[in-house]
């Protein structure tokens, strides 16, 4: 009698199965959890954009922001630029990740120029909708060593 083994058996089809859905199961957390963390990339490398527009900003603006040396502010001073500001000048795009947004007024960075020394710093406030009606948030708060120490810029 000739035996006919072409094919698979229900059980070795069963077996492969699962060991396909216990794979998946496993990778499906790692996947995500990578996909996380470039989106949180992506908001950081947007807040870095923030300072470098900032920086073009008070390049282009800084007698309008802080007066000639000397004159308005004892040559310290603090300013905040909005991300409003900087999307109005045309400095900066949106954040450029899928379904999310930044708060353009509560969304800044902090310039401290000291002795003609300008220093910076970016607060960033976002959310990305995610499943429908859930909100991922993004926040970056200005470090506390930053607190400004000049007395804050008066127009």
């Amino acid at each position: 009698m000739i035996k006919n083994n072409h094919g698979f058996t229900l059980v070795e089809m069963i077996a492969t199965v699962t060991i396909l859905g216990i794979v998946t199961v496993i990778a499906f957390p790692v996947i995500s959890g990578i996909k996380d963390g470039l989106t949180e990339k992506k908001f950081d490398v947007y807040r870095d954009a923030m300072i470098t527009a900032s920086m073009l900003y008070i390049d282009a603006y800084s007698e309008d922001v802080f007066g000639k040396e000397g004159v308005k502010n004892d040559d310290c001073a603090c300013y905040n630029i909005s991300l409003k500001v900087l999307q109005g000048k045309k400095l900066i795009s949106d954040v450029g990740v899928e379904n999310a947004s930044c708060d353009v007024d509560n969304s800044y960075v902090s310039v401290q120029r000291k002795n003609n020394v300008y220093t910076y710093d970016a607060k960033i406030l976002c959310e990305q909708k995610k499943n429908g009606s859930s909100y991922n948030t993004y926040q970056k708060e200005v470090t506390e060593p930053f607190s400004c120490t000049c007395k804050p810029f008066q127009e």
